[in-house]
């Protein structure tokens, strides 16, 4: 199977070390205003403008990427999936409009942690043109709107990791997971009904 997955929020905890960031920004900005941690958009989530977007990317984003963490089990599964003969690509949006440098980030980070992958797409607005141009069996995504334009577009199976900014959001079609544990018995269960 080719599995493809998300960096932001489904292998890496991106969103504890983002908010930290925030916070030293708004701090350093005297930025004064009660932070939202569960709004998605950063003007309502931070009180920033588009200046205080750009200003904080420019500072904050690579060094933000480079110190993150990877979710709990997240490796070992991603392994074990690569060992069972999976391809493993990685569809993030991160881009060059963001980390001049975006691909060489993600490489070193994914080797810093051992995490073995076949390729790694950057530049990912459009994920399900990315999916479709690997041939994605499966999609692993926290990201709503990525995750519904896979299904619609491509029709496979989407895990959609839990994450603080998709609560409220239902889908019968993508199925919600809330860790890795889940997604390999999730994955195991797809490979099973493919037999």
């Amino acid at each position: 199977m080719n599995i493809g997955i998300d960096l932001d929020d489904t292998i890496a905890k991106t969103a504890d070390s983002f908010l930290k960031y925030a916070k030293k920004f708004n701090k350093e900005r005297k930025i004064n205003y009660k932070i939202k941690q569960k709004e998605w958009d950063f003007d309502k989530a931070f009180g920033w403008n588009e200046q205080h977007i750009q200003d904080f990317i420019q500072k904050y984003l690579e060094e933000l990427f480079i110190e993150l963490e990877p979710k709990k089990d997240a490796v070992e599964i991603i392994n074990k999936l690569k060992e069972e003969g999976n391809k493993i690509i990685i569809i993030t949006a991160r881009s060059v409009d963001h980390v001049k440098n975006v691909k060489i980030i993600c490489k070193e980070w994914l080797k810093k942690y051992n995490i073995n992958v076949d390729k790694i797409e950057t530049d990912g607005k459009d994920k399900a043109l990315k999916c479709k141009e690997n041939n994605i069996d499966i999609f692993i995504d926290d990201g709503v709107y990525h995750c519904e334009s896979v299904y619609n577009e491509l029709k496979i199976p989407v895990l959609l990791m839990d994450s603080i900014y998709n609560k409220g959001y239902k889908n019968k079609a993508i199925k919600r997971v809330y860790n890795w544990q889940e997604i390999d018995e999730e994955i195991n269960r797809i490979k099973g009904e493919k037999c």
